[in-house]
C-alpha cells in the first residue's frame, strides 16, 4: 500500500512529507530513474500502466511536490489540480497548490485554495500554519469568516 505522511512543525513553520516509495525494485529504479526525472517518457508511462499506477493520485501528488522542488510551479499546479477529488490528499493538494500560486504571483487563487483548506479542516495546526503563512492571527481569520 502506498503511504504519504505529512508532519507539521508549527514552531519552525515547516512541513515534512515522506512516502514509502514507488514500489520499484532496485533494477527498476536503476533503469527508470532517469526516465522519471525527465518527466514522463513513453517507457515510464508504459511501466506505470503495467503496474496499474498510471492514474494513482499519489503519483500526481508526488510529481507535484517534485515540480515544486524544481520551481516548475505551473506544472505543479496542474498535478495538484488532478487530485482535488481525492479525500485523502485534497487538503495537502490545495495547500501546496496555493503555495505554487503565490510563487506564480496569483495571490487571489492562493487565497481561494487556503480558504478552502481552512473551510474543510478543523485541525488547529493546519489553520495555524496557514495563518502564519498569511501573516494573520486566527482571530483575524475568524473575523473575516464571519463577514463572509
Amino acid at each position: 500500500d502506498w503511504k504519504i505522511e505529512i508532519a507539521v512543525d508549527k514552531d519552525a513553520k515547516t512541513m515534512r512529507i515522506t512516502d514509502n516509495g514507488t514500489g520499484m525494485d532496485a533494477d527498476e529504479l536503476e533503469n527508470n530513474l532517469g526516465t522519471i526525472a525527465s518527466s514522463g517518457t513513453k517507457k515510464f508511462r508504459e511501466m506505470l500502466k503495467e503496474k496499474g499506477g498510471e492514474s494513482l493520485p499519489e503519483l500526481n501528488y508526488l510529481r507535484g511536490i517534485c515540480e515544486m522542488g524544481s520551481e516548475r510551479y505551473a506544472e505543479a499546479v496542474s498535478d495538484f489540480s488532478l487530485i482535488l477529488s481525492d479525500p485523502e490528499l485534497a487538503d495537502e493538494a490545495l495547500y501546496n497548490r496555493g503555495l505554487c500560486y503565490i510563487q506564480l504571483g496569483d495571490n487571489e487563487a492562493a487565497a481561494v485554495d487556503f480558504q478552502a483548506v481552512i473551510d474543510r479542516n478543523s485541525d488547529e495546526e493546519v489553520i495555524a500554519l496557514i495563518c502564519d503563512l498569511l501573516d494573520i492571527s486566527q482571530e483575524q481569520l475568524e473575523a473575516s469568516r464571519q463577514v463572509n
